[in-house]
């Protein structure tokens, strides 16, 4: 699958354009102190397989993209100072090798596929449509019998292009919901991210993002419990997995082994061993049915917007989402920061800090998107929501300020561990 890879760029690192690159991971996973013995052991294992999937890829191969600026970096980092090398650090250059030359491998790098669901141009609109909804509500899906029917006829009309990905999806949608026109995990996971209803207290969703170790302390995790995580470093694949309701037990279509397969997610059969590229969803459905939406009256529509211009409530939805997203970053970043100053460990310090520039970088882009936005919608609003705009440009500057100050503090430690 897939097209022919990059042409080859020689022996010469591609050249900083100037520009900050655009989305990058979030801040990564927490190692607490005491933890180290059992991240690092997890660590060796998935390094050791980081480094065979690596071992075909060398630097000359590169695009000139974000990772691989992020790849020569760290790697640079690595070979002035052997003492940051380990398990986890291998792990961490060889998924930004794995990332720059391939795409679909960059959602191995934390908070990256979850920020992309609002970014790219094909998810960020994406949500359930009426009769979607209502099937997700009512949780009546298929006979495994009919389903399985439907997978068959898709992989023989896809042939080698119906994957891991596709044919976890559409079992879990069908199983669970009814729902045949979902065909991969990232339409899947936007789709049940941007769904909800408006309402006089706020938005419900109709499932809520969640996190692995929150479902993990459910005696019964609840049924329609979606797991979308990354199995195999060395693919790259991701699997849609759900909850049965039976206690911790999961159920996913394995395309591989072309059958349905089981795991209990706290047990030594488990497929989710880390969550490099994870996202969790728990239904959140009846909230949901119960929600009254706020209906807009007798509204006239406005103007067409000049380009690049956004009514006073478009841009406040993009502020705020930047805001909420830069604003959890940094505070991540700043609570790693307090840890390593009183644990120094040289396999945090390089997960630190590989977040935190990559942070800094997506805080000043964003800044300067937003910034773009508001100068071309200026001068199509009142002198009030212009003063609006302007408390949201304050609060952006200082949030990519603070994600510079982070990046510095992890600079430093650097050059003291």
């Amino acid at each position: 699958m897939g097209g022919p890879g990059p042409e080859k760029q020689g022996d010469v690192q591609p050249k900083d354009t100037g520009t900050a690159p655009a989305a990058a991971p979030a801040a990564v996973p927490e190692v607490k102190p005491g933890q180290e013995a059992v991240v690092g052991k997890a660590a060796e294992a998935r390094g050791e397989a980081a480094d065979e999937t690596a071992e075909a890829v060398t630097g000359d191969e590169l695009p000139d993209n974000q990772y691989t600026r992020y790849y020569y970096d760290l790697k640079d980092r690595l070979e002035k100072n052997p003492n940051l090398q380990g398990p986890l650090t291998n792990m961490i250059l060889s998924i930004l090798l794995l990332a720059a030359k391939y795409g679909h491998y960059a959602d191995m790098m934390p908070g990256r596929f979850a920020e992309r669901l609002d970014t790219d141009e094909d998810l960020k609109d994406k949500k359930l449509n009426k009769d979607q909804a209502e099937k997700v509500c009512e949780g009546k899906g298929e006979t495994e019998e009919a389903t399985l029917a439907k997978l068959a006829e898709a992989e023989k009309k896809l042939g080698k292009n119906f994957d891991m990905d596709k044919a976890s999806t559409k079992y879990a949608c069908n199983i669970l919901w009814g729902i045949d026109d979902i065909d991969n995990a990232a339409s899947l996971a936007a789709s049940l991210k941007h769904t909800g209803k408006e309402t006089s207290d706020g938005s419900v969703s109709i499932y809520e993002i969640s996190t692995l170790e929150k479902i993990k302390q459910q005696d019964d995790i609840a049924r329609g419990t979606i797991l979308i995580f990354i199995p195999d470093l060395k693919k790259g694949a991701k699997i849609v997995a759900f909850a049965t309701g039976a206690k911790d037990e999961f159920k996913y279509f394995d395309a591989d082994t072309d059958k349905p397969e089981i795991f209990h997610l706290r047990g030594d059969d488990s497929k989710v061993k880390s969550d490099f590229g994870l996202m969790a969803f728990t239904p959140n459905t009846e909230a949901y049915k119960a929600a009254q939406e706020i209906q807009p009256e007798g509204e006239t529509p406005a103007a067409a917007p000049t380009e690049g211009a956004q009514t006073l409530d478009d841009f406040k939805k993009t502020a705020d989402a930047a805001l909420s997203r830069l604003e959890k970053d940094n505070q991540s970043l700043e609570t790693m920061l307090t840890d390593l100053e009183l644990n120094p460990n040289s396999d945090n310090l390089i997960y630190l800090l590989t977040s935190a520039e990559a942070t800094e970088a997506d805080a000043q882009k964003t800044l300067t998107d937003i910034q773009k936005q508001a100068d071309a919608s200026k001068s199509k609003l009142s002198a009030e929501e212009q003063k609006v705009i302007d408390e949201y440009l304050v609060r952006l500057k200082a949030i990519a300020e603070q994600a510079k100050m982070n990046a510095d503090h992890a600079r430093d430690l650097e050059s003291r561990i």
